[in-house]
């Protein structure tokens, strides 16, 4: 039922160049970031921030994914949103585990400065990232963040 769901309409051609996957990071609309919490944040002041950052960017947020350290929670908080639709942040990991803290912000005709205009201010460092790789896997499936410049 499957094969026969996706197999292609009698007489209707399927133009090749369709399934070339673009190379990553030749899109001249899309920006990726990595943000970079600069200390464990209060709940509500990173609730803020991503509520903020939803409404400045509306429709041009395309996702964003990350762990950040809260201060109310002995484990970072998974945030992550496709567009402006959020699942509800949640611990991740153990308590104590070492983990990286940092959120890749995808978005659409993103300007420079844009993220950093972003209220409260200060709780994050940005720095642009290839689309091909905001992070990299590392051994056993855990994610290596790249560093931001300086670090």
């Amino acid at each position: 039922a499957v094969a026969a769901a996706f197999a292609p309409l009698p007489g209707a051609g399927l133009d090749p160049a369709l399934l070339r996957a673009e190379p990553a990071g030749t899109h001249p609309r899309v920006a990726v970031w990595l943000a970079r919490p600069s200390a464990p944040l209060p709940y509500d002041d990173l609730a803020a921030w991503l509520d903020n950052l939803a409404g400045h960017l509306g429709e041009r947020l395309l996702r964003l994914k990350g762990l950040v350290p809260a201060l109310e929670s002995d484990r970072p908080l998974l945030v992550e949103s496709v567009g402006t639709l959020f699942s509800r942040p949640r611990p991740f990991g153990r308590p104590g585990e070492d983990v990286p803290a940092f959120l890749v912000v995808i978005a659409r005709d993103l300007e420079a400065g844009e993220l950093e205009e972003v209220a409260p201010t200060g709780l994050f460092r940005f720095a642009p990232r290839a689309p091909a790789s905001p992070f990299m896997r590392a051994g056993a499936g855990v994610p290596r963040v790249e560093a931001l410049e300086g670090e």
